[in-house]
């Protein structure tokens, strides 16, 4: 069974310190752009 707690800790979101907004763009936000601008993906 999935612990939604630890899935969608802050850690994960790029934000070690709760409702704190970073200025820097989180990993997950920079990956999500790599991918889905890229030129292979946009092919699809």
């Amino acid at each position: 069974m999935m612990q939604w707690s630890k899935l969608l800790s802050v850690h994960r979101l790029g934000s070690a310190v709760p409702g704190r907004v970073s200025v820097e763009r989180s990993q997950f936000q920079r990956d999500f752009d790599r991918i889905v601008f890229c030129g292979a993906f946009r092919r699809l």
